[in-house]
């Protein structure tokens, strides 16, 4: 599949943005990103006293940002793109060029209406219903005394679940494909060089071929049903028209994607939650017990303690005055979101894991864990409340499932992008 021409990182000239920026003394942070991973930016934010510094990444200058009004510049106003600012390693794994992340103003606002689907509660519920009977077919044939690895588990029913909700084949084979496909894209996208190179290919070549065949498939069975309120996630996207018509073949396998790559990253939340729960008893006491009353609040702090997203990039398109700092048009911007979740001025006690902290909704530009600012306009991530939804239905079924944890590592190193618990949390029906 070829790819759209975008802006590319060092692609145009650097601009000159306030002299007065904090700055970095490393020649260039490339090097230092990949070592230290989610903390990087926050300890060169604490060593320089400053919630934005420049530095140099891949030989082009930077100004990376943390905190709540960094948020609010990044998903609150205009003056930003997504194109062009992030690494094509990143970028190809991820949302992809061409895809409604790449998009702003109108045509951002178009193709982000196609994704509001995700986000109503009958979608939401039939969603969970469905991850509800795939989890209950697959502890059905988990025997005692059988330990199993909940990371991979939990990105097979999730990749069940996503195609079952598209309106997919899951067939065994489809699902064997797509699980390994899917969790490379998250997996990988940290990495560069020779392994980097690889999942991408492997993308080019596997899912997103897949997704085009799913495209044509739904195609050539008209848009008849296409026109109805009951249709299919593939079929909204399929039949979706922007100025310049049905969304081209490729661009539809990129969108396609952009939904099922997500449902099964949400394995991750759910590993941190049972991780959670193995920290911290009281929870799963609770919550097997049926009492949900801090259930809401539990699924919120561990998106908000737990390592997910480490950054978001963007590109001023326009001169931009922040916090007396001017960021000249084509300024490259990172915005720190591990460490804006753990910001103290923001969160009291930040690295301790509280679900009570959230009694009260947070204030807006806070819990940034997947995006803020308004679903329908903003780059904030439209899958929010079925991520939270499939968390909730995981958290009660896993909390009454009869589990031990059996002798295994749990740490979760903060320097590995993305991060996990290093054994993938093991379980052991009892």
């Amino acid at each position: 599949m070829t790819h759209p021409t975008a802006p590319h990182i060092g692609d145009h000239q650097e601009p000159a943005t306030s002299p007065q920026l904090p700055s970095t003394k490393a020649p260039d942070s490339s090097v230092a990103l990949l070592r230290e991973g989610y903390l990087f930016m926050s300890k060169q934010f604490e060593a320089l006293d400053s919630d934005v510094f420049s530095t140099r990444m891949m030989g082009r200058k930077v100004v990376c940002l943390r905190g709540k009004e960094a948020a609010r510049l990044f998903y609150g106003g205009g003056g930003l793109s997504r194109q062009g600012a992030l690494p094509k390693s990143a970028l190809h794994l991820l949302q992809d060029e061409g895809s409604v992340q790449s998009l702003e103003g109108d045509a951002h606002e178009n193709r982000k209406q196609m994704f509001m689907a995700l986000a109503g509660l009958d979608v939401i519920r039939d969603f969970d219903h469905g991850l509800d009977k795939i989890w209950l077919d697959t502890a059905d044939g988990w025997v005692r005394g059988e330990t199993r690895q909940l990371y991979p588990l939990m990105n097979r029913l999730l990749t069940i679940a996503g195609l079952r909700w598209c309106g997919l084949p899951e067939d065994q084979e489809t699902v064997d494909r797509m699980t390994g496909e899917l969790s490379a894209m998250v997996d990988e996208a940290g990495l560069m060089g020779p392994a980097n190179w690889f999942a991408r290919a492997r993308r080019r070549q596997g899912a997103e071929s897949w997704a085009a065949e799913m495209i044509d498939a739904v195609r050539a069975e008209g848009a008849a049903e296409a026109d109805s309120t009951a249709r299919t996630m593939a079929q909204i996207i399929a039949f979706h028209e922007e100025d310049r018509g049905r969304l081209s073949r490729d661009i539809a396998a990129v969108e396609l994607l952009n939904v099922l790559r997500p449902i099964v990253a949400i394995s991750r939340f759910i590993v941190f939650a049972v991780h959670a729960m193995a920290r911290h008893p009281r929870w799963r006491q609770e919550f097997g017990s049926g009492d949900y009353e801090h259930l809401t609040g539990f699924v919120q702090e561990v998106r908000r303690y737990y390592p997910f997203f480490p950054l978001m990039g963007a590109r001023t398109t326009e001169l931009i005055d922040w916090e007396s700092h001017q960021f000249p048009p084509g300024t490259w911007l990172l915005f720190d979101i591990y460490g804006s979740l753990h910001d103290h001025r923001i969160w009291s006690s930040p690295h301790s894991f509280d679900p009570e902290r959230f009694t009260a909704e947070p204030p807006p530009f806070t819990l940034v864990a997947q995006g803020a600012g308004d679903y329908e306009t903003s780059h904030r991530c439209p899958g929010e409340p079925l991520t939270m939804a499939a968390m909730m239905t995981m958290i009660k079924l896993l909390s009454g499932f009869p589990y031990r944890l059996p002798a295994q590592d749990l740490s979760i190193r903060l320097d590995k992008l993305p991060a996990l618990p290093t054994d993938g949390v093991l379980l052991q029906r009892m």
